[in-house]
């Protein structure tokens, strides 16, 4: 099993007291995150699944916190022409009403 280890910044705005930043290497655990990050104002928590879009998946749902019935997706148009139809089942699936804000993309 693996360690989780810890990545300290060195840094920190004086004049905002803001904090290096910190992020801890959770390890593969199934009920936590992966990485977590903190700079003292904001924490972040970056998780490693797979399947997010399968119909019927609640991942995403359950660690967001979605209790509006509604996500709101920001999305590359490539992406959509490829993904969209994916997405869309996903959301229904869950009675999810899916708004999908399509914008131009440039690599």
């Amino acid at each position: 099993q693996e360690t989780p280890s810890i990545e300290v910044r060195e840094g920190g705005d004086p004049a905002t007291k803001q904090q290096p930043t910190v992020a801890e290497h959770t390890g593969e655990s199934v009920n936590g995150p992966k990485w977590e990050t903190h700079d003292g104002r904001v924490r972040q928590q970056i998780w490693q699944h797979t399947g997010l879009f399968e119909p019927g998946n609640r991942f995403i749902v359950d660690k967001l916190e979605l209790s509006t019935g509604r996500v709101l997706a920001v999305i590359d148009e490539a992406v959509w022409k490829l993904h969209g139809d994916t997405l869309r089942d996903w959301a229904a699936s869950l009675d999810l009403k899916l708004d999908a804000v399509v914008a131009p993309g440039n690599e």
